[in-house]
């Protein structure tokens, strides 16, 4: 090897990439702890030791971002599930992170670009919102002759443009959300199904964008899923103990420059009506009738006075 080729050889190893919590890629919704930490490093060298630096990003926001956890040197080929091992995390606590390696040779690699993660709603205090549901239903009665996918929405109004803004939701059986006239994500078959008598997921979105200054309208439709099931099968999901009429539980919080927050909550303030899908199940297909279609029933200005006024109804566990 010549001085050429010395002088433009990288010395140390390669940084790590593909930072992941929980085996994910900047987590909203981590409701672990101690959450488990991942990196990939380059296939061409072997790892013998690490060091993770954790930062509380929430501090970064009005000042310089306080230190959570420094593992310090570690000898260890381990570079997946590392268990944070830091300050105690607190619902909605935004993290930074980042790692760098030592290979075979004793090399040391350059820090990570940072990877993030964020907590859940860690504590059942942390929900203001309540389940809710059409009014003077209260017993599952497959019977009838329509059963309409309930439509959801909510209008409110915003004094400024907010600093970042999380919508959590669980919209049982399957849900899909909108805000301003836009689906919030590309999810299907949302929530993932659970013994619903026990507990059910939520989902955690980044709609930060999607919010303006002035009016704002949030919309929600829901389908019957694995929580309502009307199908004869081996598995007799169809007698499941938790069959019940779709509900909604949906918690749009903002904060603000001053790091003050503010809420947008699922209540009897939302107003409810049926629209063009008659009749949902997973395995007896839909029926929609476009004929009852709403234009623009997700946005601001539509008029919802033929709506009703929501119900609460008993909710469950969300995790």
């Amino acid at each position: 090897m010549n001085i050429t080729d010395v002088s433009s050889t990288k010395i140390g190893a390669d940084a790590p990439i593909r930072l992941r919590c929980e085996m994910l890629t900047n987590p909203l919704e981590v409701e672990f702890a101690t959450p488990h930490l991942s990196w990939q490093g380059c296939a061409a060298t072997c790892q013998t030791a690490y060091r993770i630096e954790v930062m509380d990003d929430t501090a970064g926001l009005h000042g310089e971002a306080t230190l959570l956890w420094d593992s310090g040197l570690v000898n260890s080929k381990q570079s997946t599930h590392v268990r944070y091992q830091g300050l105690t995390l607190v619902s909605r606590q935004r993290c930074k992170w980042r790692v760098k390696v030592w290979d075979q040779c004793l090399r040391q690699s350059d820090w990570s670009d940072w990877a993030r993660w964020e907590m859940g709603l860690l504590l059942p205090g942390d929900w203001t919102a309540s389940w809710i549901g059409r009014d003077g239903v209260c017993a599952v009665d497959w019977r009838a002759q329509t059963l309409p996918a309930p439509f959801f929405r909510k209008s409110f109004v915003l004094p400024s443009k907010c600093l970042y803004a999380r919508l959590y939701v669980c919209g049982l059986g399957f849900h899909e959300v909108y805000l301003n006239g836009h689906r919030v994500c590309d999810h299907v078959l949302s929530p993932a199904p659970t013994q619903f008598d026990r507990r059910a997921r939520y989902k955690v979105h980044d709609v930060t964008a999607m919010l303006r200054s002035g009016e704002n309208t949030a919309g929600a439709v829901l389908g019957n899923g694995w929580y309502n099931p009307n199908t004869a099968e081996v598995w007799h999901f169809d007698k499941a103990p938790w069959r019940d009429y779709p509900k909604l539980l949906l918690q749009l919080e903002m904060t603000w420059p001053d790091g003050s927050r503010s809420m947008i909550s699922s209540d009897e303030t939302w107003r409810v009506g049926d629209g063009p899908i008659r009749f949902d199940a997973l395995r007896n297909g839909e029926h929609y009738d476009a004929r009852l279609t709403y234009p623009a029933w997700s946005e601001t200005g539509f008029d919802d006075s033929r709506w009703h006024q929501v119900a609460r109804v008993p909710g469950l566990v969300v995790c």
